[in-house]
């Protein structure tokens, strides 16, 4: 934990933008995409590092398509 704060995935301020991303509006920004991980990538890199955003975006994917953005499913 730094400073105290929780940021495990689904806990406080993470599971609003969790939501977010993998639901409703947030998802509806990349998901129909052509290349959605990319899409999704570009979205969150304005908001945090290079690695974190390919972190979330890879993450989210996962969640969302239930597999990797490498795997041709």
């Amino acid at each position: 934990m730094a400073g105290g704060a929780d940021s495990s995935p689904g806990v406080g301020a993470s599971a609003s933008l969790n939501a977010y991303w993998t639901s409703g509006e947030g998802r509806a920004k990349w998901a129909s995409s052509p290349k959605p991980w990319t899409t999704l990538y570009t979205l969150l890199r304005k908001y945090m590092s290079d690695a974190k955003a390919k972190g979330l975006a890879t993450e989210y994917f996962v969640r969302v398509f239930g597999h990797g953005p490498g795997a041709h499913h």
